[in-house]
């Protein structure tokens, strides 16, 4: 796990929300703190808006009844009094607010997905999938590299025993299927605008 550096502020839950939307750089909350989070490069800028749109697109072509949201939108974490934003998530049919009155944070997803970056992909592989574990609607979690063709997925099978299937997908001719939800991606569209940038390791 990595140590995220913390801001001299303590506040609500609601006072956050207010303030994340003022700041330039990415933030979380952790029982009244605030945490800074590093900012992404452009490769991961990239990834997750060919990821958003790959999503989008794959629910509309199937007629899906799932709902895709950006980093905007924060998940609520009462179990352990955090607030996290994800590079991308999804509902299903519609998403339940965490705070009456305001629609910017939810606590129903059922997939999280995060691009890795350098500085925080230890706490995205392990604390902060935690977090989203404890949120009973969670299924999916998909965590893209940004420095090879590479996805990584971590599948709830087993909710009683809480057993989850570890599967690596490689490549560009690879498709990651998204087993919730009833689709696949291709790694091609994920890394569509990406690819012309990154040099590979």
């Amino acid at each position: 796990m990595i140590d995220l550096p913390v801001l001299e502020k303590t506040m609500t839950k609601e006072a956050f929300l207010n303030y994340a939307e003022t700041v330039l750089g990415n933030v979380e909350f952790d029982n009244g703190k605030v945490l800074e989070m590093s900012k992404g490069t452009d490769i991961h800028s990239l990834i997750k808006g060919d990821t958003i749109m790959a999503l989008k697109a794959a629910a509309r072509a199937a007629n899906a009844n799932f709902l895709v949201y950006n980093s905007d939108l924060a998940i609520d974490i009462p179990a352990f009094g955090k607030i996290i934003y994800p590079d991308a998530c999804i509902v299903l049919s519609e998403p339940q607010y965490a705070i009456q009155g305001r629609r910017d944070i939810i606590s129903n997803p059922v997939v999280a997905i995060e691009v890795l970056s350098d500085s925080t992909k230890n706490y995205d592989k392990g604390t902060k999938f935690d977090l989203y574990c404890s949120l009973s609607s969670f299924r999916e979690y998909i965590l893209i590299d940004q420095h090879t063709y590479e996805v990584q997925k971590r599948l709830l099978v087993d909710a009683e025993n809480n057993l989850w299937k570890y599967t690596t997908y490689r490549g560009l001719e690879t498709a990651v299927p998204v087993e919730t939800l009833g689709i696949s991606l291709k790694m091609a569209d994920l890394y569509f605008d990406a690819a012309k940038f990154m040099i590979l390791q």
